[in-house]
Parts: C-alpha cells; sequence; structure tokens
C-alpha cells in the first residue's frame, strides 16, 4: 500500500463480519485490512525472526519464541520477557515431543487474554546424536538429541505467565 512492502504473508483470518476485515501477520507485525473503505492499519509489532506466534483473543498481545525465550508484545508497543534463561538444551514455547503425540502449538492465550500457557523443555538429559543434513552439497553433519531407548528423556513442564502481573507459575 503506496509502494510499502510488508513482507511475506504468514496467515489471515476473517474478524467482525466476513467480508469486512482480515487479520494477518507479515512482516514482524500483525496488520488489519479492511475492505470498505480498503485501509491498512498495523495492529502491533514483534521481533522479525520470532517463531510460534500466538496472537491474544483480543488482539491486544502477541507472544512469540525468539532465542529460545518467550516474548510478549502489545499493541501499545512494549514487550515484556517471559523467560530469559532459554539455550539450545532449555527451550520454551516450541513443540515438545514433536507431533507423535499430535501437538501442533505451544503458547495458548487464555479466553481473557489475560495468562498465557507454554511448554518448557529441559533437553540437557538426552545425549547428543550426530544427523546428516543432506540438503548442501556436500552433505554436512549436524549434532542434535534422540533419546534412545532405555535412555533418560527430555523433562517438559507447563508455565503459565500472568500478563497483569509479571509472574509465572509452573504447573
Amino acid at each position: 500500500i503506496n509502494g510499502a512492502s510488508i513482507g511475506v504473508l504468514v496467515g489471515a483470518e476473517w474478524i467482525d463480519k466476513p467480508t469486512e476485515a482480515v487479520r494477518f501477520i507479515a512482516g514482524g507485525a500483525v496488520w488489519t485490512l479492511t475492505t470498505n473503505p480498503i485501509q491498512i492499519q498495523k495492529v502491533l509489532t514483534f521481533s522479525e525472526g520470532s517463531e510460534a506466534h500466538a496472537l491474544s483473543p483480543n488482539a491486544n498481545r502477541m507472544a512469540y519464541v525468539l532465542g529460545h525465550n518467550i516474548s510478549v508484545s502489545d499493541d501499545k508497543g512494549e514487550t515484556q520477557a517471559v523467560t530469559t534463561d532459554g539455550t539450545v538444551d532449555l527451550t520454551y514455547g516450541v513443540k515438545v515431543h514433536r507431533d507423535e503425540f499430535g501437538i501442533h502449538d505451544c503458547l495458548w492465550w487464555s479466553p481473557d487474554s489475560e495468562k498465557l500457557a507454554f511448554y518448557r523443555e529441559d533437553l540437557s538429559p538426552i545425549d547428543d546424536y550426530p544427523y546428516v543434513n543432506w540438503k548442501p552439497t556436500p552433505a554436512v553433519r549436524k549434532q542434535g538429541r534422540y533419546p534412545m531407548a532405555g535412555t533418560p528423556g527430555s523433562r517438559v513442564t507447563v508455565g503459565v505467565f500472568n500478563a497483569a502481573t509479571g509472574q509465572t507459575l509452573y504447573l
């Protein structure tokens, strides 16, 4: 719009009445596009390069994962760190046990948009395992973690972050 680029469109959903407005995530922001009249508005921004985005039900907050940690951005332009100690071995807000158990998301807002539930996974009990990445030529060796039968697995807990108090409770 007006020659500006908003980047790659990630997903969209109708809001209000169908054909009235669309909300979508693109270019490190949440946008609203109204159809009558046609207007586009940036609702809130978050760190570009982040993953596992979860928009609160009232669309005033966006939770996301960046650098193994969770942050929450709000519509006032403020960002709150939910976690700060994330590492390759201690991850927050990403899928645990992958799709084996039908887990496809990892951040969940309460209906009132005040609390955020998330996974915390400690991978340190799992031994390193060599993988081969076949995409580059020649293939390259990559280290990862894979729990072999009879060896310890990861430790998973669920945290609940209260956006109003800034406190996190682990279940």
